[in-house]
């Protein structure tokens, strides 16, 4: 398991990040597993990220599966930011 505690000023802004979506074929020879991401809402804005952002570029990367972790968001803001994504 990867973490990373803080973010790296020298890094451009997300928006400059998210790669143009392509069409993904599979390898099904391929033995890498499939990536499962968690968005974290306060560690997103910490580094400049919104959730969307975040979310897209981590399905961009090739994220199968997005997980949601918003501690400090109410029920109901925790299910816009989820409709959002």
């Amino acid at each position: 398991m990867v973490r990373d505690s803080g973010c790296d000023p020298r890094v451009p802004k997300p928006e400059s990040r998210i790669p143009t979506p392509k069409l993904r074929l599979t390898n099904p020879e391929s033995r890498l597993p499939i990536l499962n991401a968690i968005v974290d809402v306060e560690a997103a804005e910490r580094c400049g990220w919104t959730p969307t952002d975040l979310a897209r570029a981590l399905l961009a990367g090739g994220a199968r599966l997005l997980q949601l972790r918003a501690k400090g968001l109410t029920g109901a803001a925790f299910l816009d930011t989820a409709k959002a994504i």
